[in-house]
């Protein structure tokens, strides 16, 4: 527990990239997330509004496993509303060619997403669960497909900070398995999580306007 962190985020204040800033004391859920985190986590996430706060590669179920938090400037139930627009994640991410929504109810999706890394192309399926109430979505590969990845699963935590403002949580465990050899799946995942956060956040925070150059 890291008590000098235990009351973040309520109400942000315009911060300068490359400056320090001493985080605002909050109450409720976002003070409960971002309690564990070391400070310089927290300092971070107010100067760049994008961290990446946990990065594991420790074998197994855990391997490659990343945790971000974003911060949003958009109300929490629009962040959610674009976020559940699964299939548009590729005019964002740069190394989705493409994503197709096969199936969908008030509860979920299932799309194929169709990458492009390097010189290797792969195909995927993934299954999307939400609960709206919670402001929370999550994902798994589809077991009943052919999937080019070993492992692919996720999930978003939104929390309002006032009434145009959100934190969000972001988790990922990633092994793409035989698709990739182990020192690029490694290098890329290192790399490319953080870029496809920020693009996440800048296209959320354009209200799906943004497009990556």
């Amino acid at each position: 527990m890291k008590p000098t962190v235990l009351a973040v985020l309520l109400v942000l204040a315009p911060v300068s990239v490359g400056v320090a800033a001493e985080p605002p004391a909050v109450e409720g859920a976002a003070t409960a997330i971002l309690a564990d985190q070391p400070r310089e986590v927290v300092e971070q996430l107010f100067e760049k509004r994008v961290v990446i706060a946990e990065s594991r590669d420790d074998g197994g179920d855990e391997a490659r496993f990343l945790q971000a938090f974003v911060l949003f400037e958009q109300p929490a139930d629009r962040v959610f509303e674009l976020l559940l627009q699964t299939a548009r994640q590729a005019e964002y991410q740069t190394d989705l060619k493409e994503a197709i929504t096969l199936e969908e109810d008030a509860d979920g999706n299932l799309d194929e997403h169709h990458l492009k890394i390097a010189f290797f192309s792969i195909v995927y399926r993934v299954r999307h669960h939400w609960d709206r109430d919670a402001r929370r979505l999550w994902w798994s590969l589809d077991p009943d497909f052919d999937n080019d990845v070993r492992k692919v699963e996720g999930f978003w935590e939104l929390h309002a900070l006032g009434e145009d403002r959100t934190l969000g949580r972001y988790g990922t465990v990633i092994d793409v398995g035989a698709a990739l050899p182990d020192f690029l799946e490694a290098s890329l995942t290192r790399r490319s999580v953080p870029a496809a956060m920020e693009r996440v956040r800048r296209w959320v925070d354009s209200g799906g306007t943004f497009r990556p150059d």
